[in-house]
């Protein structure tokens, strides 16, 4: 059973939603904070730590626009979309695009 949200918590996982329904891809903690009308981001990161903390939403270490709503199916916006790995600076990082985007990135970067 998940903790019951503060006011404040459940304001900012329906703003998350609704950024990932509108756009299709989950806000970062910047826009978190603009979207909330925050000045600091720590504020943002905290009350993203929170829901993640609760199980509201999920989210993966070290990358960037990876929260993802607990139960909230996938956007069919990034079905077409395939993942590819790209080495930079000694680690992976999982990127996505898709079509002529990822042969372009392909040729420029690697």
């Amino acid at each position: 059973m998940k903790k019951p949200l503060t006011n404040r918590q459940a304001e900012t996982l329906q703003l998350i939603k609704g950024f990932i329904d509108q756009k299709g891809y989950a806000p970062s903690v910047t826009e978190v904070a603009d979207l909330l009308k925050l000045k600091s981001r720590s504020t943002a990161h905290s009350l993203v730590k929170q829901l993640v903390n609760k199980g509201y939403l999920e989210k993966t270490d070290f990358e960037v626009r990876t929260l993802r709503v607990v139960g909230q199916e996938d956007s069919n916006a990034l079905s077409h979309m395939k993942p590819y790995v790209k080495k930079t600076c000694g680690y992976y990082r999982r990127m996505w695009s898709c079509g002529k985007s990822l042969r372009a990135l392909k040729n420029d970067n690697m």
